[in-house]
């Protein structure tokens, strides 16, 4: 599931999701961070600091490494992940 915003002012912004991926027999615990559109992702080994913060720790790395900075705000999707958008998505990056 992926979420494109259109602020008043019409500018697009893009949203990051995440989703946690459990254990396998050959991986331990991860959550991916995936940009709406473009195919850009990172994923990262769950390091047990707290579901919602590693969320967003994996989310903001996804962001910095695309340039997108600024205030972000966090909602729940489902079970296994959430959405980020940037809350000040009328300011350039």
């Amino acid at each position: 599931m992926s979420c494109t915003v259109v602020n008043l002012n019409g500018v697009v912004c893009q949203s990051i999701t995440t989703r946690y991926f459990g254990a396998t027999n050959r991986l331990g615990g991860r959550v991916k961070a995936s940009a709406s559109y473009g195919r850009r992702s990172v994923t990262l080994a769950y390091d047990h600091s707290g579901l919602e913060a590693f969320h967003a720790k994996v989310a903001m790395e996804l962001a910095d490494s695309l340039g997108w900075h600024g205030q972000w705000t966090m909602g729940g999707m489902d079970d296994n992940g959430y959405v980020f958008v940037r809350s000040n998505c009328s300011e350039k990056s």
